[in-house]
């Protein structure tokens, strides 16, 4: 993990989950939907949420939540990014 500006603290409360919407003939798409926090439950506006070795990401809302559209069905290792914080990689999101 990279520690971004020394700072010490962590991204907390990363929430996450993965529900499929609409039907495709050949395969369903996904959205990869949560919430980014720091360690105190304050959310994280501006936070950049990653999926790793692919195209999608966006970055959480004035609320801290954040929503991926349009993934296939899958676990994804994913990276969150917040200047003053700690990156957070997981691999573990499906």
């Amino acid at each position: 993990m990279m520690l971004r500006y020394a700072s010490t603290l962590l991204l907390a409360g990363l929430t996450w989950g993965l529900a499929a919407v609409g039907a495709a003939p050949a395969q369903q798409a996904a959205t990869l939907t949560g919430t980014v926090e720091d360690a105190n439950g304050a959310p994280l506006p501006g936070a950049n949420v990653v999926l790793l070795d692919s195209d999608y990401g966006t970055a959480a809302g004035a609320d801290g939540s954040y929503s991926i559209t349009g993934i296939d069905p899958g676990t994804y290792a994913l990276r969150v990014t917040f200047v003053g914080y700690e990156t957070i990689e997981d691999a573990n999101q499906g």
